[in-house]
């Protein structure tokens, strides 16, 4: 395996394992009651034996609702980025920047031009970050799911 697929894999696997950890804590949490691992039990005992609808309910819309806001979180993470390396952010942080630069900075020397300011950006975007934006629209696609299914047996 190359190095190239060893990191795609690590930060696919890195970001999907903070959305699921973040949706089983939601739905442990919302279904807590008994002991920690109850839930699951329930839930096996739910598929294999039949379960009744309400309960499967119950759990779609747990289920649906522990995958929102993660998923949400990671795909406009990389919304951001996208924006930002799109140039939307350069002018509010040259502002910012020069504003502080005379506050705190002890000597006086003179700071370029904005011209100067986005060309020195544009050679420091941030690459490789689409994996946030596949991973938040796959994530958000399996809430979609889940909704319907929600909607479907209520």
């Amino acid at each position: 395996m190359s190095k190239r697929t060893k990191v795609l894999l690590l930060k696919y696997g890195i970001t999907s394992a903070f959305i699921l950890i973040a949706a089983a804590a939601y739905v442990l949490d919302r279904c807590a009651g008994g002991a920690p691992l109850s839930p699951m039990q329930d839930w096996f005992n739910a598929v294999g034996a039949g379960a009744k609808a309400a309960e499967l309910v119950d759990w779609f819309h747990w289920l649906c609702d522990g995958f929102t806001l993660p998923s949400m979180l990671v795909f406009f993470a990389g919304v951001m980025i996208w924006i930002s390396n799109a140039g939307m952010f350069d002018l509010l942080s040259f502002t910012l920047s020069s504003f502080f630069q005379l506050f705190v900075s002890d000597d006086k020397k003179k700071r370029g031009t904005y011209g100067d300011y986005v060309a020195e950006r544009r050679e420091k975007r941030v690459h490789g970050y689409s994996f946030l934006l596949i991973t938040g629209a796959i994530f958000a696609g399996l809430t979609v799911l889940f909704l319907l299914l929600y909607y479907q047996f209520k």
